[in-house]
């Protein structure tokens, strides 16, 4: 047998008799050629039994958490030590698949920008009014992204071949993310767009690899979703509210509601089940943006609508929707509870912030009534005595008269 797998506490004295038996029976030298023992693993810092009833069910597992999280919980996991599944770890996988996530959302809008025809190569890009130190920060940038990718790549491949060290490989991966996001703005995505995408590819391949599918949908880039099919129906929603507010933002008269909205048509006749759950806000929507125009309404309320749209019809059904200086927006698919708490989260925050600054403004003047009203109860003898004029002479009777 050339490997042979069990639990930790199977090792002695299960599989050294095991061995014994197995060579002594079939008359040979070496039964087994490896030996894979997996540490155990623990439920809130208690190893998982019957006996203590801390066992979970992977149906119970599933109820709570997705599949990709669970499968990031034991990639983050040496698979040889052992494992402490608790709710602040599955806290910390959300965040890890949100973050893989939203980089995928980055690299899709990339896709679409350059198939559009709206990113071009910087060599056939290269007017006369470029400026040669803007030129200089690409290549320097490109140089530095390439640089980090290879890096990544290296302790990727030393991670794995180290006792396949996944959680350093994923650690690796996150890393480069980060580096990604920095750079993940319309003036320098349009000089290493290529770089941007040959590493979003690379990262898909890798996720392949730890058993996370790639999406098979044209257009999308990373792993795949159930609600896969219908992203081309909610990217043309998106694309049409796109249109919607950048010219609400530039304050450009909209007057071609009517071409937008026939983008819509199919989309509004789709009898797609899987699509029936968002065909109402999609329809909600352009109706309340054709009443608009319609009222002339002002810009402003274009955009109130717009952010409606964003924050509560889609988010609410699962779709997060993120404006970028690219001018349109992402579009992933997230946990609908998940983002509506952080949406909650955020209103709260801000409500405070403002209750808290006009609570400093509402302070800082009463500080200066009170300095205001201190002042008026001083003579004007003391209030004008001065360093220069610290003594007044007392026998001057300082009176205003009027001329007659």
């Amino acid at each position: 047998m050339d490997i042979h797998s069990g639990g930790i506490d199977l090792a002695f004295p299960h599989h050294d008799n095991e061995l014994a038996q197995s060579e002594a029976y079939h008359d040979c030298q070496q039964w087994v050629n490896y030996f894979l023992h997996t540490g155990h693993l623990s439920i809130e810092g208690q190893k998982m039994s019957k006996s203590l009833k801390n066992f979970i069910t992977i149906r119970d597992a599933l109820s709570k958490y997705s599949a990709r999280q669970l499968r990031l919980a034991f990639l983050t996991t040496a698979w040889d030590g052992p494992m402490d599944f608790k709710e602040e770890v599955m806290e910390e996988m959300k965040s890890l698949e949100e973050k893989f996530s939203v980089w995928f959302s980055k690299g899709e809008l990339i896709l679409e920008k350059l198939k559009n025809g709206d990113i071009r190569d910087e060599k056939t890009n290269s007017d006369s009014s470029t400026k040669l130190a803007e030129r200089y920060q690409s290549t320097t940038l490109r140089r530095m992204l390439i640089l980090s990718f290879r890096a990544t790549k290296t302790n990727v491949h030393l991670a794995l071949a180290d006792n396949f060290n996944t959680r350093s490989a994923i650690t690796a991966i996150s890393d480069l993310i980060n580096d990604l996001n920095k750079e993940f703005k319309a003036t320098n995505t349009y000089s290493i767009y290529s770089s941007l995408l040959e590493i979003t590819i690379w990262i898909t391949r890798i996720l392949s690899t730890f058993g996370f599918p790639p999406s098979k949908i044209p257009g999308r880039i990373g792993w795949s979703d159930d609600q896969d099919v219908v992203l081309p129906y909610l990217r043309t929603a998106v694309r049409y509210r796109d249109a919607i507010r950048a010219k609400a933002i530039s304050k450009l008269e909209i007057d071609e509601i009517d071409t937008l909205t026939r983008r819509l048509d199919t989309l509004n006749r789709n009898e797609d089940p899987i699509f029936a759950r968002y065909i109402s806000g999609v329809t909600s929507f352009t109706t309340a943006i054709e009443n608009l125009f319609k009222a002339k309404a002002p810009f402003s309320c274009y955009l109130k609508e717009c952010d409606r749209f964003r924050d509560e019809t889609m988010l609410e059904l699962g779709v997060s929707i993120d404006d970028t200086d690219f001018d349109i927006a992402t579009i992933r698919f997230a946990d609908a509870a998940r983002l509506v708490a952080e949406r909650d989260q955020k209103r709260a925050a801000l409500a405070e912030r403002k209750t808290t600054e006009k609570q400093k403004r509402k302070e800082e003047e009463d500080r200066k009534l009170r300095e205001k009203q201190e002042k008026g109860k001083i003579s004007p003898s003391e209030m004008f005595r001065t360093p220069e004029y610290s003594l007044w002479d007392e026998e001057v009777d300082i009176r205003f008269t009027g001329l007659t």
